[in-house]
């Protein structure tokens, strides 16, 4: 990166606001050049311990740059020339670039194992129903060999076999490598752990809530994502016009003369489309009343099992 700007005007705003902009802008430089690959690397996990110096580095360019902020209102009937706006843009652009830089392990998706920042996924996993440590490994972590696998999740956890059975629900802790599904997961930006890989949404019925707009629960967005998916019709997303039901494969249709082929299949569609969610299944199709109802069992890449009924 090279700065555009002539002496001049750097000089001009020096003498407006007693800051010497050019050393500002020389270490921020320098910043990118030597420091920035450096936090990206601990937060990629590719270095185990954080590198003092670099997040110092951040640390003091934010500050610096935040009081050059507040100089810059306090003096901004003073800014008059075009390229005293160019600089203050500029100036700008270098605080969201930091800020980000601030933000960069949820960007990452990266999580914390161990205390440091890891390119590993570690969380909590309920055991399900006669479900085995080899399940586990296979479906939930996406393992290649899961036949093996299933012991690091026992020594990880420090499990005797009387610890746990089929039906017992055991709490386990166990991990996803950034190979694995899990951290396909892009629609979401957090340190990834648990929970959060739900990510947060504003409540679809737009409602303030302690001077705020209301916002969801982890487990609630996800609960809401279910819900606008399975209402979706074709057309009724504008950036994906082919996602969603098509109306005329059951309005106006005879029970008897529905294409289910074709509904299940949209609905996979649909589904596939969110990278929090593993798998979908129809476990049921029923008639209640006039309406179709097809019970359904989705996954989540959390490891939690949803019975829905969607309603065509």
């Amino acid at each position: 990166m090279k700065m555009i700007f002539d002496k001049n005007t750097l000089e001009e705003f020096t003498e407006i606001t007693g800051v010497d902009i050019s050393s500002v802008l020389t270490d921020y430089l320098f910043f990118m050049d030597y420091y920035h690959n450096r936090i990206v690397d601990y937060y990629k996990g590719n270095t185990k311990t954080a590198d003092s110096a670099s997040f110092q580095a951040l640390n003091d360019l934010i500050l610096t740059i935040e009081s050059i902020n507040s100089d810059v209102i306090l003096n901004k009937d003073s800014f008059y020339r075009f390229n005293h706006w160019e600089l203050l843009n500029y100036i700008e652009s270098i605080r969201v670039n930091l800020m980000t830089i601030s933000n960069v392990s949820k960007f990452l998706r990266s999580s914390i194992e161990n205390g440091n920042f890891s390119q590993f996924i570690e969380t909590k996993y309920s055991l399900k129903q006669n479900q085995t440590l080899e399940d586990v490994s296979d479906y939930v972590m996406n393992s290649s060999d899961a036949i093996n696998d299933w012991s690091n999740i026992a020594f990880r956890n420090d499990l005797r076999e009387e610890d746990y059975n089929t039906t017992s629900g055991k709490l386990l802790s166990v991990v996803f490598d950034k190979s694995g599904g899990i951290t396909d997961i892009k629609s979401v930006v957090d340190n990834i752990n648990g929970e959060n890989m739900y990510g947060l949404d504003i409540y679809s019925k737009i409602t303030f809530e302690d001077d705020d707009i209301k916002t969801l629960s982890y487990r609630d967005t996800m609960l809401q994502t279910i819900a606008i998916l399975s209402e979706l019709r074709r057309g009724g997303n504008p950036e994906f016009r082919v996602d969603g039901l098509q109306t005329n494969l059951i309005v106006g249709r005879d029970i008897n003369s529905i294409a289910y082929p074709v509904i299940f299949r949209q609905l996979f569609n649909v589904f596939s489309t969110d990278d929090t969610i593993a798998a979908f299944s129809i476990t049921d199709v029923k008639i209640e009343g006039d309406s179709l109802v097809l019970e359904s069992g989705i996954t989540t890449k959390y490891g939690d099992f949803l019975q829905v009924k969607i309603r065509p």
